[in-house]
């Protein structure tokens, strides 16, 4: 599939949100490599495709130009297979969990904002965790920040951009 702009790139995430409960192996969608070089595509989308394309496994080494950090990579090997969390008023989020015990490896949330406009995003933390402590640690995958500790009792909430997304572990 070949991305132009950004009406390509929600392209593919209607075929990831149409297809992922199909996907067996998740070797697809086949997305080319030229868009990482479209100067009409900007870096936080190319982040948002970066990500999707890490969600369902696909090659990513062609973008090393945008400094994936180590952790962030990792996801392609070390991730089952991605749930749809939500999906309303282009906004996604995906979650997956690291291979092995999700409460010692974490869980990962991606949030998608495909609008437009600034929208909030809102997670209700008790229904995703159910772990003995009550305190989750926080990471920004992206930009590998360490985010302030939050309560299982309480709401996750994430203002995201318009064309953006953020990729959270909770652990």
């Amino acid at each position: 599939m070949s991305v132009k702009d950004w009406n390509s790139i929600k392209e593919v995430f209607t075929l990831c949100e149409l297809w992922h409960a199909y996907g067996g192996d998740f070797k697809w969608p086949q997305v080319d490599e030229a868009f990482i070089k479209n100067d009409s595509i900007s870096f936080e989308e190319k982040k948002c495709l970066i990500s999707l394309l890490l969600l369902f496994k696909q090659n990513v080494s062609f973008v090393n130009e945008l400094n994936l950090n180590e952790k962030l990579v990792s996801l392609k090997a070390n991730v089952n297979a991605p749930h749809l969390v939500k999906s309303e008023d282009d906004c996604m989020i995906w979650s997956v969990t690291q291979n092995g015990c999700p409460s010692r490896n974490g869980k990962i949330f991606m949030f998608f904002n495909l609008s437009n406009e600034k929208k909030e995003f809102s997670l209700e933390l008790k229904k995703l965790f159910c772990h003995k402590k009550d305190l989750l640690y926080v990471k920004d995958l992206w930009n590998d920040k360490d985010l302030f500790p939050v309560s299982q009792s309480n709401f996750f909430c994430q203002e995201i951009e318009a064309h953006c997304c953020r990729v959270i572990l909770f652990k």
